[in-house]
This record gives C-alpha cells, structure tokens and sequence, in this order.
C-alpha cells in the first residue's frame, strides 16, 4: 500500500470508480484518518484502509461509484478483507445506496454503510470546516468508545460498528 495522491477538491466530482476511490480516501484523510489505498486490483476486498491518529482503529473501506442500488458484494468483499489488513472496522462507502439484503448483511457483519445522503452530509461538515458535529467514529482523531476492548482480529467486532444509515 502507498499513500495516495489527494483528489483535488470536492467541487469537483468524480466520473469513475478510481476517481471515486481518490475521492473518498481525500474525504476519509480529511475526517483525521491516515489513509492508504490499495492496488486497483488484486487489493483484497478493500479500496482504502485508514487508521485514526492513535492507531487502534483500522478501517477498511469499499469505495463504490455506482449507477443504481448496491446489493451484497461490496459487504462480502470488505468483510473478506479485514483478516488480510489486520482491521477491526469496515465501511462501504457509496453515491448510491444499498438494498434491503445488503443492509441486512451489513448489519450481521458489523459493517458501517455509508450512503450517498451520509456521503454528502460528511462532505458537507469537511468543506464547511464543522466536523465537531459528527459522530465520533466518522473522525479518526477521536476514540471510539466500545463496550469491550477493540481487537484486531475480524472475528471479534463488536455491534457497534454498525451504523443503521440513521444520521444522529
């Protein structure tokens, strides 16, 4: 994994897949993580995986540009990644949204869906500069408190990690 090259804005946005990715990595950094993509192929099931600031959080992320509703997949791939990347959490990240199944999916696999209406709202507070009133586990310079203790194993995640695509 490199560190990867910021996308240029968020006035402008992404037309494809890879730039989707660049743009969501640019967002993820903004929100305090340390970020690093992955190769565009053989990346095991994650786009981008991020650390917070005190390195006990590791996110991996599935980043989909896609035309219509997300179904199973991207949850089975960033599921499948997260023993390879030694992550304790993962997101899938979409301008789109996801069906009944895959939400359903996510939940039972503790993966943090992450919409096109989250997407904006997230954008919003960066380029507003107001990220103070985002739920913590959306900022990689806050820990998030658990009820047990965060491991890095992906068979030991706790329920919290879900996020039932209600803005609190």
């Amino acid at each position: 994994m490199e560190q990867f090259v910021r996308w240029p804005g968020y006035h402008h946005l992404p037309s494809n897949g890879i730039e989707f990715e660049r743009y969501v990595a640019t967002l993820v950094q903004d929100l305090g993580f340390l970020v690093y993509v992955t190769s565009e192929s053989n990346d095991f099931g994650a786009d981008i995986v991020a650390s917070d600031a005190a390195g006990e959080r590791r996110v991996c992320i599935q980043a989909k540009f896609y035309g219509s509703t997300l179904d199973n997949s991207p949850i089975q791939e960033v599921v499948a990644s997260l023993a390879h990347y030694h992550a304790n959490e993962a997101w899938v990240v979409t301008n789109s949204s996801f069906t009944d199944n895959a939400i359903q999916l996510a939940k039972d696999n503790h993966v943090r869906l992450i919409e096109n209406r989250i997407l904006n709202r997230l954008i919003d507070a960066v380029v507003s500069g107001n990220t103070d009133r985002l739920p913590d586990f959306y900022k990689g310079t806050k820990q998030v408190e658990s009820k047990e203790p965060t491991h890095k194993s992906a068979t030991h995640r706790n329920s919290y990690y879900f996020d039932p695509l209600i803005w609190e």
